[in-house]
């Protein structure tokens, strides 16, 4: 029998043989994650060719749960060219990938990935109170992140060997207190696996989150291509939800045309992903909590209504009033048990549109109509609502 070198390169998910070169496209690297289409199934594609010829046939073998779950071999011709195309079902399942090359009377394993999961992707984007950065450590000894996925590049280093697929065992890049809260409501109540992309940067206004490359979109000089780049190298086309929290800096600093122009730079926002290919379903914004450290009082009002107004642009949109939570000290950021009750509202809204809970009155901020004050010495003050928004 000949011993044989064989070298996987991932990131072209790609093998390479010494004795010629076999070349795999779209097989699965560790811990990958595939969205799931409206049928709850994730398509796989994969294909190739070996340029051994003294290989016979090709085997693709995939275990869910470490249990069978699909299997072919394909004899290889003269053109020695192979194709798979199967699906994988959505749900508590982790699929495990493996392809063998065939002699007349030996095989060997060529490529491996494990840890696979099909399932639902949300964004999150905005500064410091989407960061949700805390308590890291924590948070990771406490969610069972089997089944919670975060996609990882970092753009002063295209080469780590970090970047890709993980769960909450790197910090870098990871979903978050809130994202990670999220994930793990939507795990434990609807048996869907996660991935939470969190592009957040704190300290930053809208004017900067929005800004864009028009040339190179993800260029990693701008924090929307460092966004984009992990949207797009994870291949999340059709994310379930993107959750908003953002307009701390617009409020602090009381920057007038920042203001006026955050509901412009919003909806530029959004139509800059749709034009990269990134279609989010369902909106989730957090408005700006009445900050205890602002030096201008009317910034944070004028604002909040300002996201208030976004409604009318996004239909689709629920909308969050941050009070209530409990902050961490500083007026500004809250305590881990802040951003969990965030995200638990926040859930209350996705699991209604995306998992049909069909509740009557899920969280969310009212769409104000009206408001006007008594007639009778004016004491009162009188406000119309939508029903439901």
């Amino acid at each position: 029998m000949r011993k044989r070198f064989t070298l996987i390169v991932l990131f072209f998910l790609t093998v390479y043989s010494g004795y010629g070169q076999n070349v795999f496209y779209n097989f699965p690297k560790n811990h990958q994650f595939y969205e799931r289409d409206s049928l709850g199934f994730s398509p796989v594609n994969i294909f190739g060719s070996v340029a051994d010829e003294s290989y016979k046939a090709i085997k693709l073998t995939i275990l869910q749960n470490g249990e069978f779950y699909f299997s072919q071999m394909i004899d290889l011709k003269e053109e020695q060219k192979f194709s798979w195309k199967t699906s994988l079902v959505s749900g508590l399942f982790e699929y495990d990938f493996e392809i063998k090359l065939f002699l007349e009377n030996d095989s060997s394993s060529v490529a491996k990935a494990s840890k696979v999961l099909s399932g639902d992707t949300y964004l999150i984007y905005g500064q410091s109170n989407a960061v949700a950065g805390c308590c890291f450590d924590m948070v990771r000894s406490e969610v069972d992140d089997t089944f919670l996925r975060s996609f990882v590049f970092d753009h002063f280093d295209p080469s780590s060997t970090n970047n890709g697929w993980h769960d909450l065992g790197v910090e870098f890049n990871w979903p978050g207190v809130m994202g990670s809260r999220i994930a793990e409501n939507i795990i434990e109540e609807n048996h869907i696996p996660v991935q939470i992309i969190n592009g957040a940067v704190g300290g930053q206004s809208l004017e900067t989150l929005v800004e864009r490359d028009s040339i190179h979109p993800e260029n990693p000089e701008t924090y929307y291509g460092r966004f984009l780049k992990r949207i797009l190298g994870s291949s999340s086309l059709k994310p379930k939800g993107f959750i908003f929290s953002q307009g701390e800096w617009e409020s602090d600093t009381g920057v007038q045309d920042a203001i006026d122009s955050y509901r412009q730079r919003f909806n530029k926002l959004i139509s800059n992903l749709k034009y990269d290919g990134v279609d989010p379903k369902y909106f989730y914004l957090v408005q700006t909590n009445i900050l205890t450290r602002s030096y201008r009082e009317e910034a944070p009002a004028k604002l909040r209504d300002i996201q208030r107004q976004l409604k009318k642009d996004f239909p689709e949109m629920r909308m969050y009033a941050a009070f209530g939570k409990e902050l961490s000290g500083d007026g500004l950021h809250y305590a881990k048990s802040g951003y969990e009750g965030m995200a638990d509202d926040i859930y209350l809204g996705i699991n209604n549109d995306t998992y049909g809970a069909n509740l009557d009155s899920p969280v969310t901020g009212p769409l104000i109509q009206k408001a006007v004050l008594s007639e009778q010495k004016k004491k009162s003050l009188w406000s119309l609502m939508k029903d439901k928004g």
